[in-house]
């Protein structure tokens, strides 16, 4: 799979840095959508609760000239508890660029995981992404948690295998109904943390988890 994919590649990186590239495949492995537009282009939509407008408008501050719409207030409502609440969200313009990702991240409208995941992400600031969107820290288990949700099993193993190159101490879970997760362990939340701590995203500090303590 790593040749093929790197092929279907080709020159997409010529017209966006290493940086840019690694942040758009986080948000595409995150919670972005890609969605078809044409037998060549893609658009990429992005949905985040209105709490997190914050973090919306900065990850489309790193693409000026991809997202240039409005971002729309929502409102969905919860079917079991009737519930209202607000999210956010954008949509990015069409371009051959995602294209050629979504037909390295989609099978059959399936998101998938590929297996150079690791390569294609040169840059931490597409873990750091794909982490925000998908991660949590809970301080009881003084652990976190990345929700990969209902994907296949080789996307989760090559999640897993990603992840390991880059922060050595995770763990895969298959939680069956609720899809896989990874398991990031004590012995990991320091070097998560430092590299967290690059980008403070504002209504996001709650994921950087606080170190383990000693006694």
């Amino acid at each position: 799979m790593g040749n093929s994919v790197g092929s279907k590649l080709g020159n997409l990186n010529m017209k966006i840095t290493k940086y840019q590239l690694s942040a758009l495949i986080g948000m595409i492995v995150g919670d972005g959508y890609l969605q078809k537009t044409g037998k060549k282009n893609a658009r990429l939509r992005l949905e985040h609760s209105l709490k997190q407008k914050g973090y919306l408008m900065w990850k489309m501050s790193l693409f000026p000239n991809l997202f240039q719409g409005r971002i729309k207030l929502l409102q969905r409502i919860n079917p079991v508890t009737k519930e209202k609440y607000f999210y956010v969200r954008t949509q990015s313009n069409s371009s051959p660029l995602l294209g050629k990702l979504r037909k390295i991240f989609y099978h059959e409208d399936r998101k998938i995981i590929p297996g150079n995941i690791d390569k294609l992400i040169t840059h931490p600031i597409g873990f750091i992404i794909w982490y925000y969107d998908d991660g949590s820290f809970y301080l009881r288990d003084c652990e976190c948690y990345l929700s990969l949700g209902k994907i296949d099993e080789a996307s989760a193993i090559n999640s897993l295998n990603a992840w390991k190159k880059f922060l050595p101490q995770v763990e895969l879970k298959d939680k069956k109904a609720k899809g896989y997760e990874l398991i990031f362990k004590k012995e990991s939340l320091g070097k998560l943390r430092k590299i967290l701590y690059w980008y403070q995203i504002p209504g996001l500090i709650h994921k950087i988890p606080s170190l383990p303590r000693n006694d």
